[in-house]
């Protein structure tokens, strides 16, 4: 799927290139485990495959356990995700100077945790101009 989504966004990727890296939202442990695989780290490894951009896990991580999202209304999703992402101890070393970032997430509904995402990237000192994202799918629903 991840490919996939990299050849559909191909012109938009070229569009805003260079791009240097891309971090896949993370997510909790034991939704992990659960799972036995991260979905966005799962698209953004095919993302990278063909758009050669590289994947970096760990510099963007989950704070805490969170309640389930898909259960709440969009009010109690932007509570939720209030501090609910970091960037890692060694995470800014680790990306380049001023980075072009690209997140990847699985389902865009209400926001609210790519909004945690950017405002941690933000709080490491990345510029918000120079933060995009990509998704999946985007949810329209009812969820107010």
């Amino acid at each position: 799927m991840g490919q996939m989504m990299a050849c559909h966004l191909k012109g938009w990727t070229e569009s805003i290139k260079p791009l240097d890296v891309i971090l896949p939202v993370p997510t909790t442990l034991r939704t992990e485990r659960h799972r036995s695989f991260n979905q966005a780290e799962t698209l953004g490894l095919g993302f990278s495959e063909v758009s050669k951009i590289p994947i970096r896990t760990g510099i963007l991580v989950r704070r805490s356990q969170q309640a389930h999202q898909y259960r709440l209304t969009a009010k109690e999703r932007e509570e939720n995700m209030q501090k609910a992402f970091a960037i890692s101890r060694d995470g800014l070393d680790l990306l380049p100077r001023c980075p072009r970032i690209l997140i990847i997430d699985d389902v865009y509904t209400t926001g609210a945790t790519i909004r945690a995402c950017t405002r941690a990237l933000c709080d490491g000192g990345v510029p918000s101009h120079a933060i995009f994202v990509a998704t999946l799918a985007r949810v329209y629903n009812s969820i107010r």
